[in-house]
């Protein structure tokens, strides 16, 4: 057969013949049930839906993980690192600065951390990290949980030769993936890029003169 497909019911499976197609009809394939003598045909267009690769299976999501889960995030581009913690709901810098952080900014980093898919599978295990600019990463993202336990850690490497698609990495996989290039764009450069916008906390009903130079 050029394909089998085997459904399983518990313990119990049936397995599906696929051959080519008859010579005066290329719109159907014969098809048998292996557990069976009958030989019949089917559209070929319904054979074909089965003709599956693993990668059109595998999960495209990079990253798994939960918000509510995460309370520290380690940005490092270069040798630049900026660090963020969470508390009571309230997300703040804490490297290289102390300073209160613009919530929306970094809810939308995680949401697009989260929303981040592979283009493509590039390898299962990698030899050369270097190939892929993974050994001396551009920028490296850590998620962190209560204390000091790693969420989950992403690698973030170099383009390929069309400059369309950004090669990363999980540290806890040996996967090499492929994503959006414009993913350096949206990361953070610096805590510059996260620090909160709001300049003073006043409310304006409390404002009694305000003078214009």
């Amino acid at each position: 057969p050029q394909q089998e497909l085997t459904i399983w019911m518990g313990d119990t499976g049936k397995t599906l013949l696929f051959g080519p197609s008859p010579t005066n009809d290329p719109s159907v394939v014969y098809a048998k049930l292996k557990s069976a003598d009958s030989i019949f045909t089917v559209p070929a267009d319904a054979a074909r839906k089965f003709a599956v690769q693993i990668n059109d299976l595998r999960d495209p999501r990079i990253l798994t993980f939960a918000d509510a889960d995460v309370t520290g995030i380690e940005l490092l581009r270069g040798t630049t690192k900026t660090v963020l913690a969470r508390s009571n709901n309230t997300w703040s810098v804490t490297t290289p600065v102390a300073i209160a952080a613009e919530q929306s900014v970094v809810q939308r980093l995680l949401t697009q951390l989260g929303a981040l898919v592979a283009k493509q599978f590039t390898v299962d295990v990698t030899t050369d990290p270097d190939r892929y600019g993974l050994a001396a990463p551009a920028a490296t993202v850590t998620l962190l949980g209560q204390g000091t336990n790693v969420l989950t850690q992403l690698l973030i490497g170099g383009t390929d030769e069309t400059n369309t698609v950004r090669f990363v990495k999980r540290a806890d996989e040996p996967f090499v993936y492929g994503v959006d290039v414009n993913i350096v764009e949206w990361l953070p450069a610096n805590y510059l890029a996260v620090r909160v916008h709001q300049l003073t906390e006043f409310q304006p009903e409390q404002i009694k003169k305000l003078t214009i130079q």
